[in-house]
């Protein structure tokens, strides 16, 4: 059994570490490993190792998550992939999947992890053996601590861990195969008569997009719906502010996108709570000519701040959470972009493609109303 440390991948301890490594993970301990599952960071799509994660999944056979930050890591249309995860999982979908993602796996293999991207311990219940592979330490002490820390370049590491590693023919559990008909057809339970339904907006959202196009969202309780459930197929086409939290994220992040990929659909998906932090950025949209999508899903409210208040009390403090109303469809046109206020999302497909046509920066905004019901799915 491996004992807790460093492997230095490319350092003289290798090759003995190596070998202990390699009987960790496919031989016996205590009694064997059973399931097991990879687990993918933002800093795989840092340093453009994708592909040799790719490649490493496939030899081994194993179903593959990620956090927000690295969507895109791996095509979700794969047959190995499950879904983006975070804590908010269950209280999207309305039932148990995180339980029913981790239960059955013994050990997790977390490549370009970063424990601040919102993919915790605290989800697989802090009981699973852990293997982080990254190319540098990111010390918790005593918050998590992996089995194994192997360090280095990642696409090297993944290389020389390839020619090492005896391949299994372990496909999924029943219930992840369950749990892979619910992610693929983004299964969201219907939503709460008298609120609106933000799964199908993302939905919406992302066939318009398609395989290549990019959706920059901002901070916010959106921000769960649009990571957990809009496709993404390519690696930088999900962007989204993790680990700060920037509030007022999104409208820039689309700005600089559209700059570096010119010919790319852009959607900045935004609530209004952080639309506050940079909306004069509509400005600048405009003096720059940058045919961005703005979507501001209006509720008057700081959304996940509210979230989190009602999960201490009964009724959040409105003083701290509520805005007043501001009409951000007018905001934009004193701004000098075209806009509408759309009270139906189901003209939201029509409208994206009217929008499309102009070739022009174009801003959305949907009044929403969130079930603040889904509290009480959240673990």
């Amino acid at each position: 059994m491996f004992n807790q440390g460093l492997v230095r991948i490319h350092g003289r301890v290798l090759k003995r570490k190596i070998r202990r490594m390699r009987s960790y993970n496919y031989g016996s301990f205590k009694g064997g490993v059973k399931k097991y599952a990879r687990a993918l960071g933002n800093q795989v799509l840092r340093e453009q190792a994708q592909n040799e994660v790719r490649l490493f999944a496939e030899q081994l056979n194993v179903p593959i998550i990620c956090s927000l930050a690295a969507k895109g890591a791996i095509s979700e249309k794969h047959r190995l992939f499950l879904t983006a995860a975070n804590k908010y999982l269950d209280g999207v979908y309305r039932r148990p999947i995180v339980s029913d993602l981790f239960d059955d796996v013994d050990l997790l293999i977390l490549i370009g992890y970063d424990f601040g991207e919102d993919l915790k311990p605290s989800l697989w219940g802090c009981n699973k053996d852990t293997i982080v592979i990254n190319s540098f330490d990111i010390p918790m002490e005593e918050v998590f601590q992996p089995k194994v820390n192997c360090l280095g370049n990642i696409e090297q590491s993944l290389r020389y861990l390839r020619n090492v590693c005896t391949v299994r023919n372990q496909g999924f559990s029943e219930k992840h195969k369950e749990l892979k008909e619910i992610f693929d057809e983004r299964k969201a339970i219907s939503v709460k008569p008298g609120t609106t339904d933000i799964p199908r907006i993302m939905k919406v959202i992302s066939n318009y997009l398609g395989d290549s196009g990019i959706l920059c969202s901002d901070v916010g309780l959106h921000k769960q719906y649009a990571g957990l459930l809009a496709r993404t197929h390519m690696p930088n086409r999900f962007i989204c502010s993790n680990v700060c939290g920037s509030f007022g994220f999104g409208l820039p992040a689309a700005l600089a996108a559209k700059l570096c990929n010119p010919s790319e659909k852009v959607v900045a998906i935004c609530g209004d709570g952080g639309f506050h932090s940079t909306s004069q950025d509509l400005e600048t949209a405009v003096r720059y000519k940058l045919p961005v999508i703005i979507i501001v899903l209006s509720d008057s409210c700081f959304g996940l701040i509210k979230y989190y208040q009602g999960l201490h009390s009964e009724e959040p403090v409105k003083g701290m959470t509520e805005l007043g109303p501001v009409q951000f469809h007018l905001l934009a046109n004193a701004n000098g972009m075209k806009s509408v206020l759309l009270k139906n999302p189901e003209e939201l497909p029509k409208v994206l493609e009217q929008a499309y046509l102009l070739n022009e920066p174009f801003l959305i905004e949907i009044p929403v109303a969130y079930d603040y019901n889904l509290l009480k799915y959240v673990a």
